[in-house]
């Protein structure tokens, strides 16, 4: 049967950013589908006559050990036999990979976060600036529309007029009653705005 080990740590190194922990989701997932062929290969194999892998009887374990004393530490890997039967070890290979990738799931949940608050500190005065740029253009497109109001106001009579059915419709595109209420308060509370900005807006000269 085929014996396709691993040539080296999948995690050479902790992963820290959400980059590097996807890269290693990846590769431990092919090494799970790598491992998951090698296991059906050798059922197949199996299945076709060849002898199932064993563990090693207590005999060639001891065997094994003396090769490993006679030679030095420096034991040739041809010379090295595995403790247990290939399909044993592709199970706990298998069985492993699960609990890493649980467990790197949790880590790049927890990086994602870092970067988010990361990026988030880093655009924090960009993003303050278009908050208020969009808030005081909501307030001077308020102000235009009332005085749009205002101005048909003084028709007397129904007749066309450009935009009739939107600008002169009379209803605001923001919305009914004051549509900019909880705008202007959450602006206001987080220092986005101040009173004097939205005075300014509402006549238009921001």
């Amino acid at each position: 049967m085929a014996n396709k080990q691993s040539s080296g740590p999948i995690i050479a190194h902790h992963p820290m950013t959400v980059a590097e922990i996807r890269q290693t989701r990846l590769a431990l997932f092919e090494r799970q589908r790598a491992l998951q062929n090698e296991g059906a290969a050798n059922y197949t194999d199996m299945k076709a006559g060849s002898p199932p892998s064993r563990p090693l009887s207590d005999h060639e374990r001891r065997v094994a050990g003396h090769i490993q004393l006679l030679m030095n530490g420096s034991t040739p890997p041809q010379l090295l036999v595995p403790v247990v039967s290939r399909d044993d070890q592709i199970r706990s290979e298998l069985d492993a990979i699960v609990y890493v990738e649980r467990d790197l799931g949790r880590q790049e949940e927890l990086a994602l976060e870092r970067e988010a608050e990361q990026w988030a500190a880093d655009h924090a005065d960009q993003w303050r600036e278009l908050c208020k740029q969009i808030v005081l253009a909501a307030v001077g497109l308020a102000s235009l529309e009332e005085r749009a109001r205002d101005v048909l106001d003084q028709l007397q009579y129904p007749v066309k007029i450009a935009m009739g059915s939107t600008i002169g419709s009379g209803l605001s595109l923001l919305g009914v009653g004051d549509p900019l209420l909880d705008l202007r308060t959450a602006a206001l509370k987080e220092g986005i705005v101040t009173a004097s900005d939205i005075k300014k807006a509402e006549k238009n000269d921001f």
